[in-house]
């Protein structure tokens, strides 16, 4: 999570701040979520599915850790931070019939989630230009996500659980911005 916070997100709020074209810091931003989406499907895959209450504890953990952490820690209990937080916890990745999913609160019916699912041919609904090179920043972008959660070799279940719950908690902060 803080690599994810203080490297990769500092580095686009950074280029945001000094007027970096739109699409581009927009391009970055969706590979960064893209690329944590995808290192959380990935270690959901390496969870045993055939125990799903493990899962369901690191979800959360996931948003203890984002309420105590990020909201209360890091912003120091921001007001507005809390409230977007609150407001977009709407979408999140959910495990869903053996796969984790991208689930998004019915807004009729509210405490029941609706699984978002596209058709593999789907177009990408994004502006031309931010999807210029989005696959390739996409792919560079995982790499160094991989080449940070690899530093450290471990099989230590509880480490593996951290890393988990830290790649929940990003997934949640940077699908309530998309």
């Amino acid at each position: 999570m803080s690599f994810i916070l203080n490297a990769e997100m500092k580095s686009i709020a950074a280029k945001v701040a000094e007027g970096t074209p739109t699409p581009e810091t927009l391009r970055e931003m969706l590979a960064l979520t893209i690329a944590v989406v995808g290192a959380t499907e990935q270690f959901y895959r390496n969870v045993d599915p055939g125990h799903p209450e493990q899962w369901e504890s690191l979800e959360r953990s996931a948003q203890t850790f984002m309420d105590h952490y990020v909201v209360k820690w890091l912003a120091e209990g921001d007001r507005e931070l809390k409230r977007a937080v609150t407001t977009h916890r709407r979408r999140k990745l959910a495990a869903r019939a053996g796969v984790l999913r991208l689930v998004e609160s019915d807004r009729n019916k509210r405490t029941r989630w609706a699984a978002v699912t596209l058709p593999r041919d789907a177009p990408i609904p994004i502006a031309e230009e931010v999807g210029e090179g989005l696959g390739e920043l996409t792919l560079e972008t995982e790499e160094r996500i991989y080449q940070h959660l690899g530093a450290v070799s471990s099989n230590d279940p509880l480490m593996l659980a951290g890393q988990a719950v830290g790649l929940l908690c990003a997934s949640e902060c940077l699908l309530a911005h998309c």
